[in-house]
C-alpha cells in the first residue's frame, strides 16, 4: 500500500530506532549484567533476548498509539482531521471503492482536487481525503 522508502515523520523514525535498538541494547546489557553472577555454561542468547522481543512490538505498538494521541503523525500519509482524528490516505485502489458512494451524501469544494466533490460523514473528500 505505501512505496515510499520515508513514509515516516520524524517521530515515527525515531519511535522505528528505538524499537529496533530495545532488543539490541537490552540483551547486550542483560548478558553483560549477568555474565559474572551466572553459574559457568553455555547459555543460548535467545534465552536473553526473548524478553526484548516480546516487549518491542508492544513498545511500537504503545508508542504509536501514544503518538496518535498528543497529535503527532506517525507517518508522512497521516492527517489530523477537524475532530482531532488521525487517518490515513486512501491509496488509488481504495479510492475507486468510494467512488459514487458516500454515506452522507454532501458535497463540497475541495482545494485539493480543485472542483465539487462528494464528502463523508468527517467532512473529508472521498477522493483525497482531504477535511473541507
Amino acid at each position: 500500500m505505501h512505496d515510499h522508502p520515508h513514509a515516516y515523520t520524524l517521530p515515527g523514525r525515531l519511535l522505528l530506532i528505538i524499537v529496533i535498538l530495545l532488543p539490541i541494547v537490552g540483551t547486550w546489557g542483560t548478558i553483560y549484567l549477568l555474565a559474572e553472577s551466572l553459574p559457568g555454561g553455555q547459555y543460548p542468547v535467545f534465552l536473553f533476548a526473548a524478553p526484548y522481543l516480546i516487549i518491542s512490538p508492544l513498545v511500537l505498538l504503545l508508542g504509536s498509539l501514544a503518538l496518535r494521541r498528543l497529535g503527532y503523525c506517525v507517518r508522512k500519509d497521516d492527517m489530523v482531521a477537524i475532530d482531532g482524528e488521525i487517518t490515513a490516505l486512501l491509496s488509488p485502489a481504495e479510492e475507486s471503492a468510494y467512488e459514487g458512494i458516500s454515506p452522507s451524501r454532501s458535497t463540497a469544494f475541495c482545494s485539493t482536487c480543485n472542483k465539487e466533490v462528494v464528502i463523508d460523514d468527517h467532512y473529508r473528500c472521498v477522493h483525497c481525503r482531504w477535511p473541507v
